[in-house]
């Protein structure tokens, strides 16, 4: 049709890689983090990361450190 653009459509298993590649790069720049209770893990924010290891350290299984990260 002119003058009508399309947006190719994206399956699943896209998506699915285009939100692992971007919670992978959030992890790179510090703004993930990976914590556990018990036998549950859970992806939060930096932040949150930091408040509950401010609290008991052994919680927090996975924070990366960046220079521009608090």
């Amino acid at each position: 049709m002119k003058g009508k653009k399309t947006t190719p459509e994206i399956n699943q298993a896209q998506q699915d890689q285009l939100a692992q590649a971007k919670r992978s790069q959030e992890f790179n720049r510090g703004e993930l983090a990976i914590v556990s209770f018990d036998d549950f893990f859970e992806i939060v924010p930096d932040k949150v990361a930091q408040q509950i290891a401010d609290r008991d350290q052994d919680y927090l299984a996975v924070l990366h450190k960046t220079e521009n990260s608090g």
